[in-house]
């Protein structure tokens, strides 16, 4: 779709939800495998450091992946609305090509990576988006209630496995490219093999919600905003109380020495997935009331979010990881520069005439 038929409300959320794919990936990859999600507090002794994680806890963690796989389903439906037999197989090989993508990103730069899943996920929800409308909203029921199980169940699990840290290299500390590979592709196939079971049910449910708010047009149609105001007046202030407490619990657990708590990762899609849902109301009613206009320049941004997602991981590995600079920067300064590499994106975007070369790559026809 080209960017004048666009609406610029989804491309402005995808770019804004790249601010936590940024900010998370940076703030725990020095400390991975083994360690917490957000890294640890650095130095330990500064306030501003602990500030700083206490507000991509509160504001960040959990929140961006389950917003993306939404406009992931959105964006899907809006490919598919001429029902073609060509739409399809455009979009068919849209998602190998993600798979691909993902599986040799993940492999060789970052062991993180989630385009994989939602190549997988985009497989899955592919055959749903122009079902009947009965049919598709008990898929999307039966996918909500197998995802809150499922992450009820991953909790309780890990409630169960959590202990000692494990004593394991981090990426901060490998020293040769041999090294980094087996490190990134072992815990690439790690993060795989043990999430599948949780991500996808929570993502297919996020991308099958985001398929039905396209066909309803949730977010952009003037009959919603009554709706959107009250689920937002509802449900904001509960779920921000129950991040709060999130937050805190996740950054004293991240910051305890020797310890493991992997159940408070548990807790990330219960808390996240609601309020990211939540987020995105409040957004799109605001955007409706044209409090939000401003925020238009940053869709240029959500129509280039793939380049810079790789983009930012190889920069991961160039100033993180033991291999090449071995940056290691206080949590306020890397919280500092992960938003100027995400500004300096923006702009760049903004002033870009062309797609950047993964869109590009993406959207060629077969």
């Amino acid at each position: 779709m080209k960017p004048a038929q666009r609406e610029p409300l989804p491309d402005v959320l995808r770019a804004l939800a790249l601010i936590g794919v940024v900010v998370v990936n940076a703030a725990g990859y020095a400390w991975a495998p083994s360690g917490p999600v957000l890294g640890r507090a650095t130095p330990a002794d500064e306030p501003l450091a602990w500030l700083a994680q206490g507000l991509q806890a509160f504001l960040i963690q959990g929140k961006a992946y389950p917003a993306l796989a939404f406009l992931f389903g959105w964006g899907l439906a809006q490919s598919l609305r001429d029902r073609s037999r060509h739409a399809l197989v455009q979009a068919r090989s849209r998602l190998w090509r993600l798979l691909i993508l993902g599986v040799l990103h993940g492999s060789l730069i970052y062991f993180g990576d989630i385009l994989t899943m939602y190549a997988l996920c985009g497989f899955i929800v592919l055959g749903t988006v122009n079902a009947p409308w009965p049919s598709l909203m008990r898929r999307l029921k039966f996918g909500l209630a197998t995802a809150v199980g499922v992450s009820l169940g991953f909790f309780l699990l890990l409630l169960l496995l959590s202990g000692e840290e494990a004593a394991e290299p981090s990426f901060a500390a490998v020293a040769t490219l041999p090294e980094f590979l087996a490190l990134n592709f072992s815990t690439y196939a790690m993060v795989v093999l043990a999430s599948a079971p949780l991500s996808l049910p929570v993502l297919c449910v996020c991308m099958l919600a985001g398929v039905v708010a396209a066909r309803l047009r949730l977010l952009t149609h003037p009959r919603w905003r009554y709706w959107r105001r009250m689920q937002v007046r509802r449900w904001l202030p509960v779920l921000l109380l129950a991040n709060l407490g999130y937050a805190v619990v996740l950054v004293i657990f991240s910051n305890r020495e020797g310890e493991r708590a992997l159940w408070v990762d548990g807790l990330t899609p219960l808390v996240g997935v609601p309020l990211s849902a939540v987020f995105i109301l409040a957004f799109a009613q605001a955007w409706s009331e044209g409090r939000l206009r401003w925020a238009a320049r940053l869709a240029p941004l959500g129509r280039r979010t793939l380049s810079l997602y790789v983009g930012y991981s190889l920069w991961c590995m160039l100033m993180l990881s033991g291999l090449f600079v071995a940056w290691k920067p206080g949590t306020l300064a890397l919280f500092a520069s992960s938003l100027a590499v995400w500004l300096l994106a923006a702009v760049l975007a903004a002033h870009s005439r062309w797609r950047w070369p993964l869109e590009a790559w993406m959207g060629r026809r077969t």
